[in-house]
């Protein structure tokens, strides 16, 4: 998909290996450890350790896509929450324990089009869908922003 858009999309989206989308911007993938403070008996300071992880939710942003999976991710976070349908979109790594998690891979493109890095996502669900203007002319499906809940994420080797 990517040779069938301009360079300018770096980064993009692959499930169970196949290319599903492309877009311009990608939010940073963040996560910090909570601090866990403690005094323990007799002690005259404070002591911590290293509590909850926490992963930021990424958003990417401009993209465009021959088809309506990510569209169809979305809705199916909606339908889980309305209790609409039970039915589950397979997805790349299968469901998880909730029915709601998923993997995918955001790889990083130099401006040659070649990967650059990539990264494993483990993410619950779509939390925010924004579709893109419409344009009777062409064959892409145009994806403004996609945010997903992100439950951890992790540098992987090339095309693993």
């Amino acid at each position: 998909m990517a040779s069938k858009f301009s360079h300018k999309y770096l980064f993009r989206i692959e499930i169970d290996g196949v290319e599903r989308a492309v877009f311009e911007t990608c939010s940073d993938l963040a996560g910090e450890v909570e601090d866990v403070v403690f005094s323990p008996a007799g002690s005259l300071r404070d002591h911590s350790e290293p509590g909850k992880v926490k992963f930021d939710d990424i958003t990417l942003t401009a993209g465009k896509t021959n088809s309506l999976e990510l569209y169809n991710l979305w809705e199916e976070t909606v339908k889980a929450d309305a209790g609409m349908d039970d039915d589950t979109i397979e997805v790349g790594g299968g469901t998880g324990s909730d029915d709601t998690e998923m993997h995918f891979d955001i790889v990083e493109l130099n401006r040659s089009g070649s990967e650059k890095a990539r990264n494993r996502v483990v993410t619950d669900y779509v939390k925010r869908y924004v579709h893109g203007s419409w344009d009777s002319k062409a064959n892409e499906v145009v994806v403004q922003s996609i945010t997903f809940k992100t439950q951890q994420w992790k540098p992987v080797s090339k095309s693993a």
